[in-house]
């Protein structure tokens, strides 16, 4: 089955149609028969070949709908302009019960409780980092003394 359709070209935000004659299931860009005309809409400007467009319809091409309302714009067509837009559902919304909020606890301050699990964690801590340190110090001076061994082993070897 053949239809009149609009066939999308131009640039990024500035259209261009071409009223094309294409198969039914024809990909949008492409796969046409014939070119009948122009449309821009930024400019609602539309050339088409009446001829052409008398003649497929004769044959019995069937126009899409946005194509059957420029033609009624130019007399081809004398059924009543078509609507486009389908318009939207307007779904119901169901009113949902509001849930109560549960009640608030308050919990003690940090100063009000003394010797708590987290300053004891804290402290615990800091300990452990201290040590790792002195650990680590400890390990740094025993390999400077060795290097510096090494360095005096090697020179009375060279003398």
């Amino acid at each position: 089955m053949l239809k009149l359709r609009l066939s999308r070209f131009g640039k990024k935000k500035q259209p261009i149609y071409r009223l094309v004659i294409a198969r039914n299931q024809a990909p949008a860009k492409g796969g046409f028969i014939e070119i009948v005309g122009h449309y821009n809409p930024q400019t609602k400007n539309f050339q088409a070949n009446v001829e052409r467009i008398k003649h497929w319809l004769s044959k019995g091409v069937k126009p899409s709908d946005t194509v059957h309302n420029l033609l009624f714009g130019l007399k081809l067509v004398k059924e009543k302009i078509k609507k486009t837009v389908k318009p939207k559902k307007k779904a119901k919304k169901e009113e949902k019960p509001i849930p109560e909020k549960p009640p608030v606890i308050e919990t003690p301050k940090r100063k009000e409780v003394e010797g708590s699990l987290m300053e004891a964690g804290v402290e615990e801590a800091i300990k452990e980092e201290k040590e790792k340190k002195e650990k680590a110090e400890k390990i740094m001076e025993a390999a400077q003394e060795q290097k510096a061994q090494e360095k005096e082993a090697d020179e009375e070897k060279k003398e």
